[in-house]
């Protein structure tokens, strides 16, 4: 496989690679499988990355309203998410009490 980068990428590359002891081949997989698995974190728990120059324009340019109505969809989310952990609590509870009932019956009649 080959990648083209410009001059300035890969002289991070070198510089890294360098720094860190590993060959560019394995510097760059390494890199790779991180990114991979952030991304995969992200996507698993729906969340945003920002860098700090975006966050300071959000910072600086957000409306009193904005904030309200982000922090209602944020309240929303945040309760949706709390309703399904009990939800499935519950479930694994409702189980665990079945279970429990159904052993204790099927004890009594087998050895009872």
């Amino acid at each position: 496989m080959v990648i083209r980068l410009d001059e300035s990428t890969f002289e991070k590359i070198e510089n890294l690679s360098k720094s860190m002891n590993l060959n560019k081949s394995n510097l760059m997989k390494t890199a790779f499988n991180e990114w991979v698995l952030i991304r995969e974190s992200i996507q698993l728990d729906n969340l945003i990355l920002i860098n700090k120059l975006l966050f300071s324009m959000i910072i600086k340019e957000i409306t009193e309203e904005k904030i309200k109505e982000v922090a209602s969809i944020m309240s929303d989310h945040v309760l949706s998410l709390i309703k399904i952990r009990q939800i499935k609590l519950q479930e694994r509870n409702y189980l665990k009490s079945f279970l429990d009932n159904f052993t204790r019956i099927a004890s009594k009649k087998r050895f009872g």
